[in-house]
C-alpha cells in the first residue's frame, strides 16, 4: 500500500502528459490506496491491542483535557458541514490510563457524530463524574441507526444499513477500535440509536484511585471499603431508591418474562432473594444457594463467588471454589476491582479481556495467574431494593462468556435490549435462566418501588417508613414482599 501511494504521489507531480481522464484515474488510486493504507493501520492496531503487542502507557491523565482538545479538532469540520458544536465538560476529571488511546476513542466518536449528522443539526459533548467512573456521551442529530442493525454496530466492518445506502464513508472499523481501548481500560461504551432519531454513545472509564476513594489507595487498609454504610432501624439502609431514580439507573422491567425464556432454579432462586427483607436470618444461605446453582448451572462460568459489606469491610459470603475467593481477596486487598464497584453503582462491571485491563492491577495479576480470562459482576438486591452484594462470575473462556455478558448488559441497561429480543440461543439452560433471574428479580424490584411511592404519597411518609408498613402488611397477611407490593398498588392495602 505503501508503495502504492508513493508512486501514485509521484505521478501527480508531473500531469503535463495525462489528460482529464488520466488524472482522474491517478487520483482515484491514490485515494483508494490511502484508505486501504488507513484500514491496513487499524486492523494491525486491533490486532496488536487485543494480543497485547501493543501495550498500554498507563498513567493519570486528564480526561476532560483529551476530550476538550479532541472537540477543538473536530470543530472546523463540522463548522464546515453546518453543524453546531456544544460542550458541557468538567475544567477535570483524571483517570488511569493511556492519553493517546483515549484520545483516538474521542477522535472517533466525535468523527461519527460530524459524519452522520446532516446541515442544520449538530453534535454535543457531555462529560461529568458519575459513581466511581468518568462518564463520556457524544450525541448527535444526525441519521441514527435501524433497530435490526444496532447489535452490530461494534463488530468489525460492519455499517449500518442507512448508512450504506446514503453512500457516507468509512470503514466499519471505528467503533470497533473505539470498544477495543475502551475495555482495555477497564470501561464500558454503549450505543443508544433510532431511525432518523439521532444517536448518543455513552463511555464510562473507571476513575482514578485517588478521585473513587477520599483516601488515597495507599491509605486504605487492606479489606476496608470506602466510607461507612449507614444503617436505619432493622439495618435496613435509610434512603431508598425511587422508581426510575435507583443509583444505577435501572429500567423498569417487564413484569413477566419474555416469551420463550427459560425460568428454572436460578430464576426462582434470584426472585426471592429479590423480595426478602434486607435483614432477614436466611439471607446468607439464600446467597449460598444461588452461587452453588451459578457455579452448576452456567456452562461459561468456572467459578462464582458473592461479596458483601459487613462492618465496613468487603467479604466473600460465598464462593463455588478457592479460586474466587484468592480473586476476591486481590481486589479487596487492593481497595479497588469489578468485584466491588457494583456496589456503588448497582450496575453490572465486565471484563471481556483481564490480562488487557489496566484499571485494577491486583485483580489482573491474581485472576490471569490462576488462569482466569473474563468476569462479570452483578448487584444482587433484596427487598428494600438497594445493593446488599455482589454476585461475581469468573472465567477461562472470553468466547463463551460473550454473549452471557452481552445479555446482562441488555438487562441493566435502560436502552437496550429485553432477553426475548437477543439470540440467546448461543447459552445453554444455565445461562439463559440466569438471565431470566436477572430481569425476573429487577420487576420484583420495580414492582415494590412502585409500592413504596405510593405508601408514601398516601401517608405523606419518608422512604423509612413506607418500607416498614409495607413489611408490616406483608406479615400481617402471611405474604412475601411482592404479593403486598401488588396489593398496596391495587389499593387492597391500608
Amino acid at each position: 500500500m505503501t508503495s502504492i501511494v508513493a508512486y501514485a504521489d509521484i505521478l501527480g507531480e508531473d500531469l503535463a502528459g495525462l489528460g482529464d481522464e488520466h488524472r482522474r484515474m491517478l487520483d482515484t488510486i491514490a485515494r483508494s490506496g490511502t484508505g486501504l493504507s488507513d484500514m491496513v493501520d487499524t486492523l494491525l492496531e486491533l490486532a496488536g491491542l487485543e494480543s497485547g503487542h501493543l501495550p498500554l502507557t498507563v498513567r493519570r491523565v486528564d480526561l476532560a483535557g483529551i476530550v476538550a482538545r479532541a472537540v477543538s479538532d473536530a470543530a472546523p469540520a463540522a463548522t464546515h458541514d453546518g453543524l453546531w458544536l456544544t460542550t458541557d465538560l468538567p475544567p477535570h476529571l483524571d483517570v488511569d490510563g493511556d492519553a493517546a488511546r483515549l484520545r483516538q476513542v474521542a477522535d472517533i466518536l466525535l468523527s461519527n457524530a460530524v459524519r452522520y449528522s446532516t446541515p442544520g443539526g449538530g453534535v454535543h459533548v457531555r462529560l461529568a463524574r458519575g459513581h466511581a467512573a468518568a462518564e463520556l456521551h457524544v450525541t448527535d442529530t444526525g441519521i441514527g441507526v435501524p433497530d435490526e442493525d444496532r447489535e452490530r454496530l461494534f463488530d468489525r466492518f460492519y455499517r449500518a444499513g442507512n448508512v450504506r445506502h446514503q453512500g457516507v464513508s468509512g470503514t466499519g472499523l471505528g467503533l470497533s477500535l473505539a470498544r477495543t481501548i475502551v475495555d482495555l481500560h477497564g470501561g464500558v461504551i454503549r450505543v443508544d440509536a433510532r431511525p432518523a432519531a439521532g444517536t448518543t454513545v455513552h463511555v464510562r472509564l473507571p476513575l482514578h484511585a485517588d478521585v473513587t476513594t477520599p483516601y488515597g489507595p495507599d491509605a486504605i487498609p487492606a479489606g476496608m471499603r470506602r466510607g461507612p454504610v449507614p444503617d436505619g432501624p432493622s439495618g435496613y439502609p435509610p434512603a431508598l431508591p425511587a422508581v426510575g431514580t435507583s443509583r444505577g439507573r435501572l429500567p423498569g422491567p417487564p413484569a413477566s418474562l419474555p416469551e420463550g425464556a427459560i425460568a428454572g432454579p436460578l430464576t426462582a432462586a434470584l426472585t426471592a432473594l429479590a423480595e426478602t427483607p434486607d435483614d432477614a436470618p436466611g439471607l446468607d444461605g439464600q446467597i449460598e444457594e444461588l452461587v452453588g446453582l451459578v457455579a452448576d448451572r452456567v456452562g461459561a462460568t468456572d467459578c462464582a463467588s458473592v461479596t458483601r459489606r459487613r462492618d465496613d469491610t468487603w467479604t466473600t459470603v460465598a464462593a463455588s471454589s478457592d479460586l474466587a475467593v484468592a480473586v476476591d481477596r486481590a481486589q479487596y486487598d487492593d481497595g479497588q476491582g469489578p468485584c466491588l464497584q457494583p456496589l456503588d453503582d448497582d450496575t453490572p462491571v465486565t471484563v471481556p479481556r483481564i490480562a488487557g485491563t489496566v484499571a485494577w492491577p491486583g485483580f489482573r495479576r491474581v485472576a490471569t495467574h490462576l488462569g482466569l480470562h473474563c468476569s462479570v459482576s452483578v448487584p444482587l438486591f433484596a427487598g428494600s431494593g438497594t445493593t446488599i452484594a455482589s454476585l461475581d462470575l469468573y472465567g477461562r473462556d472470553s468466547e463463551a462468556m460473550a454473549p452471557l455478558i452481552k445479555g446482562i448488559w441488555t438487562i441493566f441497561d435502560p436502552g437496550g435490549l429485553r432477553p426475548g429480543d437477543l439470540a440467546l440461543r448461543v447459552l445453554d439452560d444455565g445461562g439463559e435462566d440466569l438471565l431470566s433471574g436477572l430481569s425476573a428479580a429487577l420487576a420484583v424490584r420495580a414492582t415494590i418501588q412502585l409500592a413504596l411511592q405510593v405508601i408514601m404519597h398516601r401517608t405523606s411518609s419518608g422512604a423509612e417508613q413506607a418500607y416498614v408498613s409495607l413489611r408490616l402488611h406483608a406479615a400481617t397477611a402471611g405474604i412475601g414482599l411482592r404479593a403486598a407490593a401488588e396489593d398496596v398498588i391495587a389499593g387492597a392495602a391500608p
